[in-house]
């Protein structure tokens, strides 16, 4: 029997000779150990060949010869191909372990391992492959021995294909507008013709992309306007082709007003839900389904409105709800407290106002403050409802200046919400006295509701026949002041007190007629008397009555209402006569008194004469 030695591995088998010569022939397998221990250096420091070795097991003949050199290797690497970021294992045997020894593993020209082997000569070691353009790239180890390298390159070859991806830091889903990051690893470096074009979903090359030098690339794009569900994102260069799925969520990209009252028309529009026929629900705070629409559009975008109901104050949750998509977002509408109802919008003192509202806290108390009026003042029912809105009962207008009065209504409790609204106080003018009377009287006005400022009084035909100072207007509007008739024709004379800001009110005095002048104030029969008056209608006929005879004679009234006549004295009873001057058109009528003298009725001139001058003496005093 022959016992075969192979360097450091003793026995690494045996064989029969079968043979009367003494020859053999056995096979081995190379096992694993160093390609050489120690080193020549007069040889560049290459291993010193591996004996073999025969010995006889009768015959205690050796015979060793140099017939084998152990060649470094590199056995395999795994896996055989990968992107930037993964990690590659490689295995090698026949390197050498010695003191001061160590191996290097290089990827392409890039050192990415520093080892030292096993006392047998065999290695396994993995790295990370890091930036590297696609391809077949070399894997080589060096074995340094005493100051040199023993090199040997693998025959096996790694193949480092592109890579693309959303990156870690980006979500994988989000809305219409919402931006992706996407990075590629190991693409051609960039030149004219290979620029790496990104397909987002239905919109091929939302944008390009160069790579670097190693092939690596990063880019952000904001996702457009899009159906619901999952979208492929697809970098195209030459052939290379690869993907990343994004999924494109419903969005709710306006909502318009954000907040408002009770009876709110409000608009919303989004994106990113099902396509032409998918049916969306609105969902309002406490209210389900308080619309539905249906979407008319190819890329999922809509707009619908909806009226706000009643709900109590504060932020509600507005969703909306495709179907068949599944799509669902939500947004916020805050409801404001309202004042709806000021009943009558505008009025002078003394008026009774209904006021009513919505957008309160169920429960509480409101408040209503009405122009200078504060603190507010409670009207008869004024709490909150279950759903926030109240009503108050009646609220008298009060003495306050004219014009747009805000009136506000706040929660009692926390002050808010609160809402106003305006009323608008009309003046007043609250007394006249007397109402009516001939040219020359004295009138009395009052009024209400006005500006604390100069306050003009016109009246009939006679503007501005007084002023009334602003000293004499009070804080809220109240004035009294006095004026004189003055000549106008008969009848229902409009006077108006109006402020400087322009604020009004009228009312009505009646100017009644006056005999003004009788002339003389007594006679005889067959003396001719002179009557004059004011106050009657222009052109009004008037009718003059004297004593016991009617329609004595009859007059025109003037432009201004005045009337002047005459007629003789008829025969009568002497004694106290009554002159009345009857208007036709307008009834009016004012009286006079005329003494009839009685005497003889043939006297002397000269007694007549003298009868004159004692009258005229009489009436001057």
């Amino acid at each position: 029997m022959v016992k075969i030695d192979f360097g450091t591995h003793q026995t690494i088998t045996t064989g029969i000779i079968t043979n009367n010569n003494g020859t053999f022939s056995i096979t081995f397998i190379v096992s694993t150990q160093p390609a050489g221990d120690p080193f020549d250096p007069t040889n560049n420091n290459t291993p010193i060949p591996k004996y073999i070795t025969a010995t006889g097991s009768i015959s205690p003949e050796q015979h060793t010869t140099q017939v084998f050199n152990i060649l470094q290797r590199i056995k395999r690497v795994f896996p055989s191909s990968g992107v930037v970021g993964d990690f590659v294992t490689v295995e090698g045997d026949g390197f050498t372990k010695t003191e001061g020894d160590f191996a290097k593993i290089f990827f392409e020209t890039t050192q990415v391992f520093q080892f030292n082997p096993e006392q047998n000569g065999f290695f396994q070691k993995t790295f990370q492959i890091s930036a590297a353009t696609a391809g077949t790239k070399g894997i080589t180890v060096k074995n340094e021995m005493g100051g040199g390298y023993w090199e040997i390159k693998s025959t096996f070859v790694f193949e480092v294909k592109p890579k693309f991806s959303i990156k870690a830091t980006t979500p994988r889903s989000g809305k219409v507008g919402s931006t992706i990051t996407v990075k590629g690893t190991s693409f051609g470096s960039f030149t004219s013709n290979n620029a790496v074009r990104i397909d987002f979903g239905t919109n091929n090359t939302i944008t390009t992309a160069t790579p670097d030098s190693n092939g690596f690339f990063e880019i952000t794009f904001a996702v457009d306007t899009q159906l619901s569900g999952s979208a492929t994102i697809t970098a195209t260069q030459r052939g290379n082709i690869l993907s990343d799925i994004y999924y494109i969520r419903g969005n709710i990209t306006l909502i318009n007003p954000p907040n408002g009252p009770i009876g709110q028309i409000v608009t919303l529009q989004g994106t990113g839900y099902g396509t032409s026929g998918e049916t969306l629900k609105i969902d309002f705070g406490t209210q389900e389904s308080i619309t539905t629409s249906t979407i008319t559009s190819s890329n999922g975008t809509f707009s619908i409105t909806f009226v706000t109901n009643t709900q109590k104050a504060g932020a509600r949750v507005v969703t909306i709800k495709g179907t068949p998509s599944g799509e669902e977002e939500t947004t916020i509408f805050t409801i404001t407290a309202k004042i709806y109802l000021v009943y009558p919008a505008s009025g002078k003192y003394n008026t009774p106002v209904t006021v009513q509202g919505s957008g309160y806290e169920p429960g509480n108390s409101v408040d209503i403050r009405f122009g200078l009026d504060d603190p507010g003042q409670s009207i008869e029912g004024n709490s909150a409802t279950t759903y926030g809105t109240f009503s108050g009962t009646s609220y008298t207008i009060n003495e306050q200046r004219a014009g747009s009065t805000v009136i506000t209504a706040n929660d009692s409790i926390s002050g808010d919400p609160w809402a106003t609204t305006v009323f608008d106080i009309r003046p007043d003018i609250s007394g006249l006295n007397p109402v009516s009377g001939t040219v020359g009287t004295t009138i009395t006005i009052e009024g209400r509701g006005y500006h604390q400022e100069i306050i003009a009084i016109h009246f009939g035909t006679h503007q501005t026949i007084t002023t009334v100072p602003a000293l004499n207007v009070s804080v809220r509007g109240t004035f009294s002041y006095n004026f004189t008739v003055s000549q106008q024709q008969a009848g229902s004379t409009v006077i108006t007190a109006i402020d400087q800001t322009g604020y009004y009110n009228t009312t009505v005095f009646v100017i009644t007629g006056k005999i003004t002048l009788i002339s003389p104030i007594s006679g005889r029969v067959g003396d001719y008397i002179t009557v004059e008056g004011n106050g009657y209608q222009t052109g009004e006929t008037i009718r003059i009555d004297f004593g016991t005879h009617k329609t004595i004679t009859t007059v025109v009234a003037s432009g201004n209402g005045t009337f002047s006549t005459s007629f003789k004295v008829n025969t009568q009873l002497g004694g106290t006569t009554q002159i009345t001057a009857y208007g036709t058109g307008t009834g009016s009528e004012a009286k006079g008194i005329f003494i009839i003298i009685s005497g003889s009725v043939g006297i002397s001139p000269f007694y007549a004469a003298i009868r004159r001058r004692q009258r005229r003496r009489q009436i001057k005093k």
